[in-house]
């Protein structure tokens, strides 16, 4: 069985033999994708009207005020668990830059021995274009509900789009607390652009 959740670590149920995956993304680019998120996708559901400087301020860089608590501490709550060999990490940052690479690491990880073949369909099916088009993925099906039927739930797929909507200074301050509460801590280095 396959769980997908945005849960912290320690909130998942733990059992013997089970194995997990844990992806992560870089805190700025996080950000942006969740203040789109709650403004423009799901607007029948949270109903935000605030400023990207806003949200920023008042919720993501603000411990437990959003929804899934403050990034920085689910980051470090798997990052905790680095050395364990149930764990296997992996990075939106890593996917863009080599899918291919990523997904045989998973398949091995899950002892799966999928084949060349098998793979580049996997990747195939799992770039961008694809996924903004398939209706398992890009939410359509929730279009009019609690879902902005213009907007894109599957927005850009790139690394790095946050130089457009961060300040310098809310680029530093997130600097700070990735070095800070990440990278210095947990010897896990923050990736932000490509």
């Amino acid at each position: 069985a396959v769980v997908s959740t945005q849960s912290t670590g320690e909130w998942v149920p733990k059992g013997e033999g089970v194995k997990y995956i844990y992806c992560y993304r870089n805190p700025k680019d996080v950000m942006c994708s969740y203040y789109h998120h709650v403004k423009n996708v799901f607007t029948g559901h949270y109903g935000y009207t605030g400023s990207i400087a806003e949200f920023y301020e008042d919720i993501f860089i603000t411990p437990n005020r959003s929804e899934n608590g403050f990034y920085f501490d689910h980051l470090a709550c798997w990052f905790n668990q680095k050395d364990n060999p149930a764990i296997l990490f992996v990075t939106f940052e890593d996917m863009v830059e080599d899918l291919k690479r990523e997904i045989s690491r998973v398949s091995e990880f899950l002892e799966l021995n999928c084949g060349e073949e098998k793979i580049d369909r996997i990747v195939g099916s799992s770039m961008f274009d694809s996924m903004s088009k398939n209706a398992k993925c890009n939410y359509s099906w929730r279009d009019g509900q609690v879902k902005n039927p213009d907007a894109k739930f599957i927005r850009k797929g790139k690394v790095g789009g946050w130089v457009e909507e961060l300040t310098k200074e809310q680029s530093d301050r997130m600097d700070e607390l990735s070095r800070d509460l990440i990278e210095v801590p947990y010897g896990i280095q923050i990736r932000c652009s490509l």
